[in-house]
C-alpha cells in the first residue's frame, strides 16, 4: 500500500511539473507572438497591415503598447512603410464600401414591394376575420411564408453588410486619428516637406474612404427601415390568424344565408370553374412554398418511409417461422404481405414529427395517401362490418377534398357540406341503434368510449347540419367540418395503430430481440403492454388534432389550466390541483418505472452476471428502492415542493419512529443486515423454532420461508436476527444421515460394521467425502445396537435415507441376520377353570395339526 501511494505521489508531482512547463511555454509563445505582430511592422509585400487585423472594439493606436505616433517620425524608412500600409488599408476600405448590384436593385424595388405587401396584408386580414375554415386560414398564413423567407434572407444580407461597414468605419476612424496626430507632431518638430507630403497623402486617402463609407448609408438605412416595416406586416398576419381566426365559440352566433337561398344562388354563379381553378393554383403555390421551406424535412421523411419499407421487406421472408396466434400476429402477417401500403401508412401518420406546419394541399395529400393505404390494408385486417364503415368514410373524405377546391364558391361549397353532414348524421344514427350497435365491432372493446364518441359525432353532425340549413355557416363549417375531419382521422389512426402494433409484434419475433430474456419469456405480455401504450398515445393524438380542427384546443387548454391552477390555502400551506395531479402521476410513474427496472434486472441483466442468487436478489431490491426513492424526489421537485420544507415532516417522522414505528425500523435494519452480509441468504435451509424450510426471499421488512409442505411463511427480519436460527446450508449443502439398526445377540459386530459401510458406499448419491462410517453403539435389552452414518446433499436427505433403509432390510434378509424385537414374559397369577380348559384344547389341536 505504501509503495502504491508513493507511486501515485510521483505521478501527481510529474504531472504538475509538466503543467507548469506547458503554461510557461505558452506564456513565452504569447510574448513572442505579440512582439512579432506589433502594429506598423508589416512589410511592403503584405496586402493588409497589422492594424487591419485588430478586432472591432479594440483600443486606438495611441492606447496600445505598440509604436506611438511620436515613434513614426523617428525613422524615415519606417515612416515610408507605414504610409504605404495605411494607403493600402484606406483603398481597400473604399473598394469594399460599394454596395452589390443586388442590394441596390432591392433598395430600388423595395418600396413598391412594401406597398404590395401592405395591400395583401389588408386583404388577408379581412379574409381571416371573415373565414370559417381552418384550411382557409392555414393557406392565407402560408401565402406569406415566401415573403417572410425573402425578407429574412434580405435582412440577413443587409445586416452582414452593415456589420462590415461598421467595422471598416471604426478602422478608418482609428487610422485617421493616428495620422492626424502624426501630422500635428510633424508640424511641431519641423520635419522635411517630403515627409509632410506623405502624411498629407495618407490623410487625403482616409478622407476619401470616409466619403466612400458615407454613400452606402444613404441606401442601407432606408432599406433596413423598410425591411423592419415589412417584417411587422407579415407578423401582423400571423397574429391576426391566431387572434381572429375561426373560433367555434366566438363565431357561432354569426348568421349568413339559409340553404334555400343557396339553392337559388347556384344558378347565378359567375364563373365557378375559374374560381375553383384559381383556388387550386393558390393551393399548389402554397405547396411549392412548403417544398422550398422543408427540403431537409422532406428528405428525412422520405428516408423514414424507406427504412420502414426495408424493415418490412427484410422480415417478410421469415413470416413462416413466426409463432403465436394473437391478433397482432394476424395483422403482422397481412402487413408484410403489403409492405408498400403499410410503410406509406406509418410514414404519413408520422408526418407531424417532421413538419411544424403544413398548407392545406400538403395536409390533403397526407390524408389521401394515408386513407388509401388504410383502405388497401383494411380488407386483410378487419372484419366486413368495420371494413364497410372504413370504405364509407373514404368516400366522405373524397367528397370533402373536392369541397376544398370550391371553398371560394360559397353556395356550391355549402351544398356539398350540407349533403356530407346529412349522410354522416344518418350513418351515425343508424349505427347507434341498439340492434345495430350490439352487432357492430365497436361494442366488443372499449364499448363505452366508442359509444360516447359516436354520440358526440352525432351531436356535432346534427348541430352542423342545422347550422348549414338555417344559415349559421360558422357552426356548419367549424363544428360539422371538424366532426368529419375527426372521423377521417379516427379511421387513419386506427389503421396506423394496427400497423404499428403488428410491426412491433414482428420485431419481437426477430432473433435480436429473442436474445432478450424477458421478451422471450413474456412475449405476448410485452406485446399487450406496448399495444395498450400505443393505443393511449393514439387516443391522445386523435383528441388533440380533433380539438384543433374544432378550434376548441385553446379553450380546452385554458379550462385545464384553470382547473389545475385551482388551489387550496390553509395558512402558509398552498396546494393546487396541478400539484396534486403531478404528485399522483409522478407516484404512478415512479412505481411502474421501478417495477420495470427490477423486472429487467431480474430477467436479463443480473442472470448474465456471475453472481449468487442471493446477491442478485439484494442488487435487484436495492436498485428497485433507489429508483423508487429517486422517482419520489423527482416528483416532489416537479411539483415545486422545496426540500427544505420537508424538515417538519422529517421531525414528525422521527417522533413517529420513536413512539410507534420501532418494530418497523427494527425490521428494516435487520433486513439491511441480512441483505448485506448477514447469516442468511436466499435458498438457505433454515430452522427457526418449529418452522423449517427454505429462504425464498429477503426483503427490507420481512423475509419469506417456504416450508417443505409448500406453505410460504412471512417471518419478520428482526426474528431472524434476534432468535436462534439453525442454518443447515450456511457453509455447504451437506447433511449427515444417521440410521439406527439393531441385530440379535450372537452376530459378529465386525461383520455388521462392514456391511453397513459397504451398503452406504454402494449408494450413488452418498458423498465420498466425508466417507461413510458405522458405529457399534451399545448392548441393548434384546439387540446389539449399531448406527450407519453417511453424508449426502441436503436436497437428497429424505430420499437417500429411505433408500438406504430399504437396502439394509434386503441385505439383512439375504444374510439371514435377525433383527429382534423386544420380548416380554406374562405370568398368570390366577385363572378360571373355563379358560384353562380352552387353552388345553387349543394346545391339543396345535399338536395334532
Amino acid at each position: 500500500m505504501r509503495a502504491l501511494r508513493s507511486r501515485l505521489l510521483k505521478v501527481v508531482l510529474l504531472a504538475w511539473l509538466l503543467l507548469l512547463l506547458l503554461l510557461q511555454g505558452a506564456g513565452c509563445a504569447t510574448e513572442i507572438t505579440s512582439g512579432m505582430a506589433a502594429p506598423g511592422a508589416a512589410s511592403e509585400g503584405d496586402s493588409k497591415p497589422a492594424e487591419s487585423a485588430k478586432p472591432a472594439g479594440s483600443a486606438t493606436p495611441e492606447q496600445e503598447d505598440g509604436p506611438r505616433p511620436e515613434d513614426a517620425l523617428k525613422s524615415s524608412a519606417d515612416l515610408v512603410t507605414r504610409v504605404r500600409a495605411a494607403v493600402r488599408d484606406f483603398k481597400s476600405i473604399s473598394a469594399r464600401a460599394k454596395l452589390s448590384r443586388e442590394l441596390e436593385q432591392a433598395a430600388a424595388e423595395l418600396p413598391a414591394r412594401r406597398a404590395s405587401l401592405a395591400s395583401r396584408v389588408a386583404v388577408a386580414t379581412d379574409g381571416i376575420r371573415r373565414s370559417r375554415r381552418a384550411a382557409w386560414v392555414r393557406d392565407i398564413r402560408y401565402s406569406f411564408a415566401e415573403d417572410k423567407q425573402q425578407i429574412d434572407a434580405l435582412q440577413a444580407q443587409v445586416d452582414e453588410v452593415s456589420v462590415a461597414m461598421a467595422s471598416d468605419r471604426k478602422r478608418t476612424d482609428q487610422l485617421l486619428a493616428f495620422w492626424q496626430r502624426v501630422k500635428v507632431l510633424a508640424v511641431e518638430s519641423e520635419v522635411s516637406p517630403e515627409v509632410r507630403e506623405q502624411i498629407a497623402e495618407v490623410i487625403k486617402e482616409g478622407q476619401r474612404a470616409e466619403l466612400a463609407l458615407a454613400r452606402p448609408d444613404a441606401v442601407i438605412i432606408p432599406l433596413q427601415s423598410t425591411l423592419v416595416e415589412m417584417q411587422e406586416l407579415t407578423e401582423s398576419v400571423l397574429r391576426t390568424a391566431e387572434r381572429d381566426g375561426p373560433d367555434l365559440l366566438q363565431d357561432a352566433t354569426q348568421h349568413d344565408f339559409p340553404i334555400w337561398r343557396v339553392l337559388q344562388d347556384v344558378r347565378k354563379l359567375p364563373d365557378p370553374l375559374g374560381t375553383a381553378l384559381k383556388t387550386s393554383r393558390n393551393m399548389l403555390h402554397t405547396g411549392e412554398i412548403f417544398i422550398d421551406q422543408n427540403g431537409e424535412q422532406l428528405v428525412m421523411h422520405g428516408i423514414f418511409a424507406v427504412v420502414v419499407l426495408l424493415v418490412l421487406l427484410s422480415v417478410r421472408s421469415g413470416a413462416s417461422r413466426w409463432v403465436g396466434e394473437e391478433h397482432e400476429g394476424q395483422v403482422a402477417r397481412q402487413t408484410v404481405a403489403h409492405p408498400l401500403a403499410a410503410s406509406l401508412l406509418v410514414s404519413m401518420v408520422a408526418s407531424p414529427l417532421f413538419y411544424q406546419a403544413a398548407p392545406t394541399v400538403t395536409v390533403l395529400a397526407v390524408y389521401t395517401l394515408a386513407t388509401a393505404s388504410a383502405l388497401v390494408l383494411f380488407p386483410r385486417w378487419l372484419e366486413p362490418r368495420l371494413r364497410r364503415f372504413g370504405y364509407l368514410l373514404g368516400c366522405f373524405m373524397l367528397l370533402d377534398a373536392f369541397r376544398l377546391f370550391v371553398i371560394q364558391v360559397i353556395p356550391l361549397e355549402r351544398i356539398i357540406l350540407t349533403v356530407e353532414l346529412l349522410l354522416t348524421f344518418l350513418m351515425l344514427g343508424w349505427t347507434l341503434r341498439r340492434r345495430h350497435w350490439q352487432a357492430s365491432p365497436f361494442s366488443e372493446r372499449w364499448a363505452g368510449f366508442h359509444r360516447a364518441v359516436a354520440w358526440l359525432w352525432l351531436f356535432g353532425a346534427g348541430v352542423g347540419l342545422l347550422g348549414a340549413v338555417f344559415g349559421y355557416g360558422s357552426v356548419a363549417e367549424i363544428l360539422g367540418g371538424g366532426v368529419l375531419v375527426s372521423m377521417y382521422l379516427g379511421l387513419i389512426v386506427t389503421a396506423a395503430l394496427e400497423a404499428v402494433g403488428g410491426t412491433f409484434w414482428i420485431l419481437t419475433q426477430s432473433a435480436l430481440l429473442q436474445r432478450v430474456n424477458f421478451i422471450k419469456a413474456y412475449r405476448a405480455r410485452v406485446v399487450t403492454v406496448v399495444t395498450r401504450a400505443l393505443r393511449w398515445g393514439a387516443l391522445l393524438f386523435w383528441a388533440n388534432v380533433s380539438l384543433r380542427f374544432l378550434t376548441l384546443d385553446d379553450t380546452v387548454k385554458d379550462m385545464l389550466g384553470k382547473v389545475l391552477g385551482a388551489s387550496l390555502e390553509v395558512g402558509a400551506l398552498k396546494v393546487s390541483v396541478g400539484d396534486l395531479a403531478i404528485l399522483a402521476l409522478g407516484a404512478v410513474l415512479a412505481v411502474y418505472s421501478s417495477r420495470f427496472i427490477r423486472f429487467l434486472l431480474d430477467q436479463d441483466v443480473l442472470p448474465r452476471l456471475e453472481l449468487a442468487e442471493g446477491s442478485r436478489q439484494v442488487a435487484s431490491s436495492s436498485i428497485y428502492y433507489l429508483a423508487l426513492l429517486l422517482g419520489f424526489f423527482l416528483t416532489l421537485a416537479a411539483a415545486g415542493i422545496q426540500f427544505d420544507r420537508l424538515t417538519v415532516l422529517a421531525g414528525a417522522l422521527g417522533v413517529g419512529i420513536g413512539f410507534g414505528l420501532q418494530d418497523l425500523v427494527q425490521n428494516f435494519v435487520a433486513g439491511l443486515i441480512l441483505m448485506f452480509g448477514g447469516p442468511l441468504k436466499v435458498r438457505d435451509k433454515i430452522q427457526v423454532g418449529d418452522l423449517m424450510g427454505e429462504v425464498h426471499t429477503i426483503g427490507f421488512r420481512s423475509s419469506t420461508v417456504r416450508t417443505y409442505q409448500g406453505a410460504e411463511v412471512i417471518v419478520p427480519n428482526s426474528k431472524l436476527i434476534a432468535d436462534q436460527v439453525i442454518n443447515w446450508t450456511l457453509s455447504d449443502q451437506k447433511r449427515r444421515i444417521e440410521i439406527a439398526v439393531g441385530v440379535e445377540y450372537g452376530v459378529d459386530p465386525e461383520r455388521i460394521l462392514s456391511l453397513l459401510c459397504e451398503i452406504a458406499r454402494s449408494h450413488p448419491k452418498v458423498l465420498p467425502e466425508p466417507p461413510p462410517n458405522a458405529l457399534f453403539l451399545n448392548h441393548g435389552e434384546s439387540s446389539l445396537d449399531f448406527q450407519m452414518q453417511c453424508w449426502v446433499s441436503f436436497d437428497d436427505f429424505d430420499s437417500v435415507r429411505s433408500e438406504l433403509t430399504v437396502l439394509l432390510n434386503h441385505c439383512f434378509t439375504e444374510q439371514k441376520i435377525g433383527m429382534p424385537f423386544p420380548q416380554r414374559e406374562v405370568a398368570l397369577m390366577s385363572i378360571s377353570p373355563e379358560v384353562t380348559e380352552a387353552l388345553r384344547t387349543l394346545r391339543n389341536k396345535a399338536e395334532e395339526g
